[in-house]
């Protein structure tokens, strides 16, 4: 759906056929350059907000897409398997299988450059968090004792947000073996983003 600001109700309602049938509609993002992506069971779409007509698909998901991302040229989606595909956003029909396998559906990716490499960060209820080196096999498991579902992270620090929803876990990046902080919350946490900013 689309709203115009200053009304309640939308003013259009956009690819039902793509959507019709589907358990759920995941992931609505826009990026740099005017194009609206989001997922419906196995597939991604993307369209250009301008060019309504001009649609592209991302096939070739084994299961439905729980989580994505877009990193520079790639599209990254984890389905509710535990596989992650990455496609090329030039070449919507081969994907490639991503070597990390989680034995849960994907709750959440994520990016952050750790140790002056980019990483994808993997919420899949594991008892910590994996980061990935997408073009690479290094790997970080940040550990704690519960599952965690949301991820983030900034340069220094790695945070998760446990199965209950009502614990932020932060993890320094040289110590990810333990949890170097715990915030607690009021209310459960359905979603987590970070923001860093200089000390003033």
């Amino acid at each position: 759906c689309c709203w115009d600001v200053r009304k309640a109700a939308p003013t259009r309602v956009r690819w039902q056929e793509l959507t019709r049938g589907k358990d759920s509609v995941r992931g609505v993002l826009v990026d740099a350059f005017g194009n609206l992506f989001f997922s419906a069971g196995k597939e991604v779409f993307r369209s250009n907000l301008v060019k309504e007509d001009d649609l592209t698909v991302f096939r070739g998901g084994r299961d439905a897409i729980t989580a994505f991302l877009v990193i520079e040229q790639n599209l990254i989606a984890g389905d509710k398997s535990g596989h992650i595909l990455i496609w090329k956003l030039s070449d919507p029909n081969s994907p490639r299988q991503f070597r990390v396998v989680k034995s849960n559906p994907i709750y959440m990716l994520k990016s952050a450059v750790l140790n002056g490499l980019p990483h994808l960060l993997i919420g899949a209820k594991d008892f910590g968090i994996t980061a990935a080196v997408v073009d690479g096999d290094r790997d970080i498991e940040f550990r704690t004792q519960e599952p965690v579902r949301w991820v983030a992270g900034a340069s220094d620090m790695v945070y998760g947000v446990d199965r209950s929803g009502y614990r932020v876990l932060c993890w320094d990046v040289k110590k990810p073996g333990e949890v170097a902080r715990t915030i607690r919350v009021p209310d459960t946490i359905q979603d987590i983003y970070v923001i860093k900013e200089e000390a003033g």
